[in-house]
């Protein structure tokens, strides 16, 4: 009877204990249902994760293409993934992690690269803002240093000549005259990104870089110098590649020589449209440099890198001073290197040739007499009115020099990038776009329309600069430009 007694005890207990089992007291476990390795396609694709388990468990490992809805929860739970498509011809793969007290498993998802997608073809054109059909001021803008996944409608490429084109005309008088300007992209494969340098600043932390080659385009490079931000690139096929524009198709393809100067072809000729042009090559770099080349003839290209460095160090303000300012507005720099005259001859800037390119009516931002009616004469008007433009003056110290040529106002975009060109730059800038639009310009109809470009003067003083830069940045002056065909 006893032994039937603890029989049925025991009995008892296994009953309780399974019991207690089945309504949860179970061991804890993490298992994956789903599998652990798969594939998906280029184009809507999606995917999910089931998870079987009785404990709290996590994800991690997504990326910006496979994103699980949620990162963590308990129990089990079929989690969706969510994944874009493939922009790009290669294929790519993430590793996301489900993870527990239990354990870890790894969930290896790869997608196809897109077989489907259109790429700009080389050498293609597209017009993006066309605000006149005659008598348009027209603006080129071309990438070097993009490969062909770059190429795609709306992809990099794009992105980035759209911002260089947000940022020429994010300022006065360009933005106030903006519909008196129709712009095109010209599209170029480059074997590898980024551009060829000696020693160059990387944008945010702006160390020396060790020489490298890459295959690009238009050959951008950086020069060997150490911190210089000079920059040049294969200036005959940018130029030839512009005319792909058909309004640009006039006359015969370009040939320069091996320093840039003209020999023949369209450019050689005063009145062809190359010469009426504002061409831009973005730079898919993001060191802070850039430089403008300049032609007697009118001609300009603004190579221009995309500038990580911030303030008037950006890309946008490195595009506005070297674009807007050297390549529109033939304006010389305004900055000082040197405490010393400027020399009649020699260097990057003297008085015989600023008189002679002030000839041809370029460089008219600077002065080489501090005389009223020796000034040039886009300052008279602001001269002859004080009380309206009290800040037009003569101020000493322009073109690398701080004495011997002066400047119109205290500070310019031609002096440290800032967003405001003086009222002498932006009368100059004003009439330019008038009479290429084949249209009389007048002191009445600039002055009327010049509030907003006032408003903008506040950019333009050094605190407003430094701020802009952060504590501990420099402003390091970019590199004066590249004058081709000298007046003789």
């Amino acid at each position: 009877m006893k032994n039937w007694t603890r029989l049925a005890a025991a009995m008892f207990v296994c009953c309780i204990a399974a019991v207690s089992c089945s309504k949860g007291g179970e061991d804890p476990f993490l298992k994956i249902e789903s599998q652990t390795t798969f594939s998906v396609a280029a184009e809507n694709a999606s995917g999910e994760i089931k998870i079987s388990s009785n404990v709290a468990w996590t994800i991690s490992g997504a990326t910006a293409w496979c994103t699980p809805e949620v990162t963590s929860g308990s129990g089990s739970r079929t989690v969706a993934l969510t994944i874009t498509d493939n922009d790009t011809r290669n294929p790519r793969s993430a590793t996301l992690t489900v993870a527990s007290s239990q354990g870890k498993y790894a969930i290896n998802v790869s997608q196809e690269g897109n077989m489907n997608l259109n790429f700009y073809e080389e050498g293609s054109y597209k017009a993006v803002e066309i605000n006149r059909q005659s008598n348009a001021v027209n603006i080129v803008i071309m990438g070097d240093g993009f490969i062909l996944d770059d190429l795609t409608d709306g992809g990099a490429y794009d992105q980035a000549l759209d911002r260089a084109r947000e940022a020429f005309f994010d300022i006065e008088p360009f933005r106030s005259y903006r519909d008196h300007f129709n712009v095109y992209y010209v599209y170029a494969e480059s074997k590898q990104r980024g551009a060829t340098y000696g020693y160059g600043y990387d944008g945010s932390t702006r160390q020396n870089f060790a020489s490298a080659v890459r295959n690009t385009a238009f050959s951008a490079a950086f020069t060997q110098e150490a911190n210089s931000t000079a920059t040049s690139c294969d200036y005959q096929k940018v130029f030839n590649y512009a005319r792909r524009v058909p309004v640009m198709k006039q006359g015969a393809d370009i040939v320069l020589d091996s320093d840039g100067n003209p020999v023949s072809g369209a450019i050689t000729d005063p009145d062809n449209i190359i010469n009426k042009t504002v061409i831009i090559l973005v730079i898919n770099d993001q060191r802070y440099a850039g430089t403008c080349i300049m032609y007697g003839s009118g001609a300009c290209i603004g190579m221009c890198p995309m500038s990580t460095s911030p303030g008037t160090m950006s890309f946008e303000a490195t595009l506005r001073h070297e674009v807007g300012g050297h390549g529109f507005g033939r304006f010389a720099d305004e900055y000082i290197y040197y405490d010393e005259a400027l020399p009649s001859s020699g260097g990057s800037y003297n008085a015989t040739n600023l008189a002679a390119w002030q000839g041809i009516g370029q460089y008219l931002n600077v002065s080489l007499a501090n005389v009223t009616d020796q000034a040039p004469s886009n300052w008279q008007p602001f001269l002859a009115d004080p009380e309206t433009y009290p800040e037009v003056g003569f101020f000493e110290g322009a073109c690398t020099y701080a004495k011997g040529i002066w400047r119109a106002e205290q500070n310019s975009i031609m002096n440290d990038n800032v967003r405001y060109f003086n009222g002498p730059q932006a009368y100059f800038i004003y009439r330019k776009i008038k009479t290429l639009s084949n249209e009389t310009p007048s002191w009445e109809e600039f002055v009327a329309n010049d509030a907003a470009r006032i408003r903008e003067q506040a950019n333009a003083n050094s605190a407003a600069v430094q701020n802009a830069l952060g504590a501990g940045e420099k402003f390091i002056p970019l590199a004066p430009p590249i004058l081709i065909g000298m007046p003789q």
